[in-house]
């Protein structure tokens, strides 16, 4: 509302500077001076009053359509401006989002690399423990006296020889 009443308010002054210009124009004008002195011609002085008045608002006319053009060139310059503005960022914006979903495919494959990678460890681990129990099966100690009751004669002879030997 107050950019309307600026508007209208300019628009108000022009007209008066114009009025104020065609005055001026008519009071300077030589030529009305001549006919207004010279009773043949002052019928058409009135004809040449009606001249100076638009030339003057045709003058103003001129001179509004010019920064009309202007502006609007302005404005044309600043749409295409905006426009490869808006074109850049949709272009990263697009940039962004392949660079996402790649991200994100490869983060699906990390995540099922690393399910997989977990249920082997798992595995091991179980077999690792079995065989851990296994081997202490296996090799656990046994006493002196276990070991005697299970001696053959064979392994008795050999036992006297090696330990007559020290």
């Amino acid at each position: 509302l107050m950019q309307l009443k600026q508007l209208y308010d300019n628009r108000l002054n022009g007209l008066q500077d114009q009025l104020r210009q065609a005055l001026e124009a008519i009071q300077n004008d030589e030529l009305i001076k001549a006919m207004q002195n010279d009773p043949t011609t002052e019928n058409f002085t009135e004809l040449r009053i009606q001249e100076i008045i638009e030339a003057v608002f045709n003058r103003e006319n001129e001179e509004y359509f010019q920064r009309l053009t202007e502006q609007l060139v302005e404005a044309e310059n600043t749409i295409q401006l905006l426009e490869r503005e808006a074109q850049q960022y949709i272009d990263n914006l697009n940039e962004v989002s392949a660079v996402s979903n790649r991200m994100e495919e490869q983060l699906k494959k990390e995540m099922k690399a690393r399910e997989f990678y977990e249920r082997e460890f798992r595995s091991i681990q179980v077999e690792y423990t079995e065989q851990s129990k296994n081997f202490e099966e296996l090799f656990r100690t046994v006493s002196y006296t276990h070991l005697r009751a299970h001696e053959t004669p064979e392994h008795l002879v050999c036992r006297l020889l090696l330990e007559k030997k020290k």
